[in-house]
């Protein structure tokens, strides 16, 4: 497998994964603007589930495309990540009009750790499938090593945590946590 240019092995697929989730965001956005109820409704749901895919699911389209293309691994885990990163600063930029600074970055780095948490599991799946790939056509390459299975079992341990009491847990390790950092 050879490395290509770092515009053809990283930043084509970044930023077309990006384009498609800023581009379905502008669409939910504005689709609010559509004078008909049914077409309003119809054209946010599509653009709502693209943006969804397009932020939860990049890495199953763009990091097998990186990974053939010659991508290092540091280079697969940003284009793999960049949009959740992304939507991840929008979310929190928005709910920062509701709150300070600091408060705004615990929110951000929660719901973020939670998503990259997933982020990393699914490509540390398409890691092993990859290498499953190539190994099947001849390459010399090891398919099975440990350490793709370490962000896996990091999100197990997280979905643990998550579904720990029907979530309850998690919310007061949560608010507990809000309230030791920010409490007047």
């Amino acid at each position: 497998m050879q490395k290509s240019s770092l515009a053809n092995r990283l930043l084509i697929p970044l930023f077309l994964a990006l384009i498609v989730m800023l581009s379905s965001r502008v669409v939910y956005v504005y689709s609010v603007r559509i004078g008909d109820q049914a077409l309003y409704h119809a054209v946010a749901l599509i653009a709502g589930s693209i943006q969804f895919a397009s932020i939860v699911l990049a890495a199953l389209f763009v990091y097998p495309i990186t990974y053939f293309r010659g991508a290092t691994a540091a280079e697969r885990v940003v284009a793999g990540s960049t949009n959740l990163a992304v939507w991840v600063g929008i979310d929190s930029y928005h709910v920062s009009e509701a709150f300070n600074c600091l408060q705004t970055l615990y929110y951000g780095m929660n719901i973020g750790s939670i998503l990259l948490a997933w982020d990393f599991a699914l490509m540390g799946i398409l890691e092993l499938a990859c290498r499953y790939v190539r190994k099947k056509k001849g390459d010399p390459v090891r398919g099975l090593t440990p350490l793709p299975f370490l962000p896996i079992l990091i999100f197990l341990f997280v979905v643990f945590v998550l579904s720990k009491e029907g979530g309850a847990y998690y919310w007061n390790m949560l608010l507990d946590g809000y309230l030791a950092l920010f409490r007047n």
